[in-house]
């Protein structure tokens, strides 16, 4: 589903005299149709090469199990105006959030907000997808951002010199939203000047280079199915490997992941499996190369989660199509 699709039905929601709660707005999402559990896999960009937008979570409008651990096929690049304390999945490292921290996320890797139960703040981040068609296409600095993007997965851009890579980001959601006369050529302008300050930020990394999280057990769970994911993986044995209770880890993962233990690590091979689909590995391989017992076993969790079939999905293409997109 496009975005602006998910926009416009957020605009038809019948008005109650209040702002609809998140639970209020997903069951009308719901109920017109949205698969809500695969909202965040199934979003897609409205244009071809770049979209912002902004996103706010208020305290006491959480949804527990929202979101979920997801992917794209595209760059997300996420400016963090307001932390919530909120940290960052991405991959298997975790970061707590700062104001003006940037998370870089490229196309194929798993990433998730992790929001607190209770949130003494908002958060609220401008969020900037691009199109790898773009990353190729461009000069640089584009070209050299993905190297970028695979060496630090958050950057501290508070620092004064940076202090105009918000306005940017602002910048960018402003045109996006109002879409005046030019706005195409300001978004591409906005994302071409964001790279360059990023591949300068990006100097200070050795020095500055952003600490993950104190080490709990989801991480050193999460690296442990990052590194066995073709192995046979369950609760009693990881509780053993780890030395804590199932009950533990089983709890452990509902209160920090939002998912129970089975349906985090589903999530975490099927997000796997799309990347070695996307790479060109018989369909055939790809299931027992990310842990699942048979093809039938992969492709029903695959059409389970994504709504479609593994060679639906390879067929379908990274891209939109130039005929389909208005940028």
């Amino acid at each position: 589903m496009k975005l602006s699709q998910l926009y416009a039905l957020a605009e038809s929601i019948p008005d109650s005299g209040h702002a609809p709660t998140a639970e209020e707005y997903l069951a009308f999402l719901s109920s017109n149709g949205v698969q809500t559990s695969r909202l965040f896999q199934e979003v897609e960009m409205d244009l071809r090469f770049v979209q912002f937008m902004r996103m706010t979570t208020h305290p006491g409008n959480r949804v527990k199990g929202m979101p979920q651990l997801h992917s794209h096929p595209f760059y997300e690049i996420i400016y963090c105006r307001e932390s919530g304390d909120a940290a960052y999945l991405v991959g298997s490292s975790r970061y707590r959030l700062e104001p003006g921290d940037i998370i870089l996320i490229p196309p194929g890797v798993s990433h998730m907000p992790i929001i607190p139960e209770v949130m003494t703040s908002n958060y609220i981040r401008d969020i900037l997808w691009v199109n790898p068609e773009l990353m190729r296409a461009a000069p640089n600095p584009v070209q050299e951002t993905p190297e970028l993007l695979w060496r630090t997965p958050l950057l501290h851009a508070a620092d004064i010199r940076w202090a105009q890579i918000g306005d940017l980001f602002a910048l960018g959601v402003r045109e996006n939203q109002e879409r005046d006369i030019g706005w195409h050529n300001a978004i591409i302008g906005s994302t071409i000047l964001i790279m360059s300050i990023l591949r300068r930020i990006s100097r200070d990394v050795p020095i500055n280079l952003p600490k993950e999280e104190k080490t709990e057990l989801v991480d050193r769970v999460l690296n442990y199915m990052e590194s066995h994911m073709a192995e046979k993986i369950s609760v009693g044995q990881i509780a053993s490997s780890f030395h804590v209770s199932e009950s533990t880890l089983s709890q452990t993962f509902r209160k920090k992941m939002g998912v129970s233990f089975y349906r985090c690590l589903t999530q975490r091979r099927l997000v796997a499996a799309k990347a070695l689909i996307e790479s060109g590995i018989p369909m055939e391989n790809v299931g027992r190369l990310v842990g699942f017992a048979d093809y039938s076993a992969f492709y029903r969790a695959f059409r389970q989660e994504y709504g479609i079939s593994p060679r639906q999905y390879r067929n379908k293409g990274l891209l939109p199509s130039a005929k389909n997109s208005r940028l």
